[in-house]
């Protein structure tokens, strides 16, 4: 249900933005707009305004859509003169007028990322800081004396401040060799690491920053909440205690004590535990239960508690002018990150199943909506600039592609031969619907395993 409602509100805002651009743009250019629909399907509700644009609200709650007066809708009205056709349709205005009103959409897109960023900015962030955990033993950075506690400070040359940095910049350079990577250990000392990334191309399978050995630094391992009647809750452990030590080794790291713990069902393991009120430490013996292997391996090892972590946090806060320019800074961080990713995946340097459908997009709009509305809104400033991206794709039938016909006729001064816009436009439907295609594709594999 979550899903649903996430991916309704989330496409249905970024189709309006997107709309809004080409009425706007459409108004200013002196094109009459006839009509302006919230949503598709039978009208519910409709009202028209002074100008004559027939605002409507429509029955599918999924964006919208903007007609505006030009040879295909003439007859819509009827009593309009040719004087008035001329000088208020889509067809007669300039090239670069037309130009300016399709490309609007797409710019409509980037302002509106823009300004989420410029409202998650003023509001203040707390965000993973780029220290790190112990990297996972036989991983990259392992392998080259990365120890717990060191800082990210660049990669590639690049400043880096949070983990989610890290992992956008490792992105960046999938399917590369010999990436140089900026650290500083725990007394200021400066290291350069290198690793490759030319193996990683799924995402969805093996995460860049996991594979290489980036792991967030997550502090103390803390008892969040114990399952009644569990192994955990027979021994007595108790939500809100630290775990400090486990068959008297220390604790740092939640995915390593899972791991430990799914591997000894039914071995008996010794927790020392602190209470993070009074500072009592005490040694509890919890017994894992044999738990069956959802993928039919071997059994595995669960012990009936929700495990937290207490990460090293960076606190941003700016006022409003410069969280504009960080709102669109950041737009344009984002515009380049998923432009080349685009590009890896068209060159084979990413893999196609990162390409994602609706049902993946709605189950992180979900996600993202019931973590709280800070999350929801980077998530749809993350999708708008995709949606603005993706518009401007060369591709008759999308907003790039009716760009490149208006820059040959601002080229040439004669506007694309009719046939070869019907067949382009044909051509660019199958690839849209080649690309539906496989991101459904995609999406099912993930659901089915």
């Amino acid at each position: 249900m979550w899903g649903v409602i996430g991916f309704l509100l989330a496409i249905s805002v970024l189709v309006v933005v997107h709309e809004c651009g080409h009425y706007w743009a459409a108004r200013l250019c002196g094109v009459r707009v006839l009509s302006y629909s919230f949503g598709f399907g039978p009208v519910l509700a409709k009202r028209r305004d002074k100008r004559g644009c027939e605002w409507r609200l429509s029955a599918v709650p999924m964006g919208g859509y903007v007609v505006m007066l030009e040879e295909g809708t003439r007859k819509r009205v009827p009593q309009i003169s040719d004087d008035e056709f001329r000088r208020t349709s889509f067809d007669h205005k300039s090239v670069w007028a037309r130009l300016a009103i399709v490309a609007a959409g797409p710019v409509m897109n980037f302002v509106f990322a823009a300004l989420c960023y410029s409202l998650i900015a003023m509001v203040g962030t707390y965000e993973a800081s780029s220290r790190l955990d112990t990297p996972a033993a036989a991983t990259q950075l392992a392998e080259q004396g990365v120890e717990r506690g060191w800082k990210v400070q660049a990669i590639d040359g690049k400043k880096i401040a949070t983990f989610g940095a890290i992992t956008y910049s490792l992105v960046e350079h999938l399917g590369e060799e010999n990436v140089p990577v900026t650290l500083t250990d725990e007394e200021g000392l400066r290291h350069e690491v290198r690793v490759s990334l030319a193996g990683l191309t799924k995402l969805e399978q093996q995460a860049p920053d996991a594979a290489l050995g980036f792991r967030p630094w997550t502090g103390q391992v803390v008892v969040g909440r114990v399952v009644p009647d569990s192994p955990a809750a027979r021994a007595g452990l108790a939500a809100g205690e630290a775990v400090l030590a486990v068959n008297d080794a220390p604790v740092t790291s939640v995915a390593d004590l899972v791991e430990d713990i799914a591997l000894r069902p039914g071995v008996a393991m010794r927790f020392v535990v602190k209470n993070l009120q009074t500072g009592a430490e005490r040694t509890v013996t919890v017994t894992p239960d044999n738990a069956p292997d959802p993928a039919g391996g071997k059994a595995r090892g669960k012990i009936g508690v929700m495990l937290a972590a207490t990460p090293d946090y960076v606190y941003t806060r700016l006022n409003p002018v410069a969280a504009l320019g960080h709102g669109v800074v950041r737009t344009w961080e984002m515009t380049v990150f998923t432009a080349a990713s685009f590009k890896k995946i068209l060159t084979g340097a990413a893999d196609i199943e990162n390409i994602s459908g609706p049902i993946t997009i709605g189950d992180l709009a979900g996600k993202m909506l019931q973590v709280n509305w800070v999350t929801f809104v980077l998530f749809m400033a993350l999708l708008s600039v995709n949606l603005g991206l993706l518009n401007l794709l060369p591709v008759p039938v999308l907003d790039g592609g009716h760009i490149v016909f208006f820059l040959w006729e601002a080229a040439t001064g004669t506007k694309a031969n009719e046939r070869v816009v019907a067949v382009g436009t044909k051509i660019g439907l199958c690839l849209i619907l080649l690309l539906a295609a496989v991101a459904l594709t995609n999406d099912l594999t993930r659901i089915l395993g």
